[in-house]
């Protein structure tokens, strides 16, 4: 049976998103969408295009540690198509292995240059010796030279492909995001949209929603969703004209409250 860690074989040039992956990215979105319901769910839900997504998404700007939330404030996506992203992403990973071969041969030469150089310092008061070894050196120099030309070509062109793929995967991941939001087949909460959002943009909103459903996050609730669930309960169909008739009308209806409610009552920061 596979658990959280469970592994199949994949296609090169997608990453790995096993259980521990994308449970783990679930649960950073549940703590950060639950705590920041109040500021972002209704106009989140309101989103029709992937402007209105991102712009939904801007109080969340301060969770510089919650990635891959990045993916979903980015303001410049490029439009690419998940094969286009994976093409991508495959010229990214040959890019920085090009790129890592590259330095791996500078740093070999940077060591034969130094060699070299400990060897013209021994040589001294040897001139036919020194003459032998400065010739070498210069060798050494010239292919070092050409490797560090080498290694800034790929590292230019590995960041230049990161910087794409970034772009793309935010696109993916916001178009996606978008999709959940127009459909009417989930209920919309922090946890079904934490759900949603853990795979992308890797896998599609639907496919992430039924991994994660079986593994449901064992975190406990937030106490900010808990307060902002019982006085939307409060205020369902009601619109108090004052501060004081909503005061009013929260003294009139805490009593009547569930214990799921009066729980977070109780537990609201005074």
């Amino acid at each position: 049976m596979l658990g959280r860690s469970e592994k199949k074989s994949r296609a090169r040039g997608r990453p790995p998103l096993d259980n521990d992956l994308l449970l783990g990215r679930r649960d950073t979105f549940v703590g950060v969408l639950e705590s920041s319901w109040a500021d972002i769910g209704w106009s989140l839900k309101k989103a029709r295009s992937i402007r209105n997504v991102r712009e939904a998404l801007i109080p969340l700007r301060g969770y510089a540690l919650a990635y891959p939330l990045d993916l979903f404030l980015e303001e410049a996506p490029v439009e690419a198509s998940a094969p286009e992203m994976r093409a991508i992403r495959r010229g990214a990973w040959e890019a920085a292995r090009a790129a890592r071969e590259a330095s791996e041969d500078y740093d070999k030469q940077l060591q034969l240059v130094n060699e070299a150089k400990a060897a013209l310092a021994q040589a001294e008061g040897q001139p036919d010796t020194r003459k032998i070894v400065m010739a070498e050196l210069e060798k050494r120099q010239q292919k070092q030279d050409r490797f560090a030309t080498e290694l800034k070509e790929a590292s230019e062109r590995r960041d230049a492909l990161d910087r794409e793929l970034h772009k793309t995967q935010a696109f993916i991941a916001q178009t996606e995001l978008l999709k959940l939001v127009k459909s009417k087949r989930y209920v919309f909460t922090p946890r079904n949209l934490a759900n949603a959002m853990a795979g992308l943009p890797y896998i599609g909103w639907r496919q992430s929603i039924k991994r994660c459903a079986k593994f449901p996050c064992q975190s406990a609730v937030s106490i900010n969703y808990q307060v902002f669930e019982l006085v939307a309960h409060v205020l369902r169909d009601r619109r108090p004209k004052s501060s004081r008739q909503t005061l009013e009308l929260f003294r009139a209806e805490l009593p009547k409250l569930g214990r799921k409610h009066k729980r977070a009552c109780c537990n609201a920061p005074r």
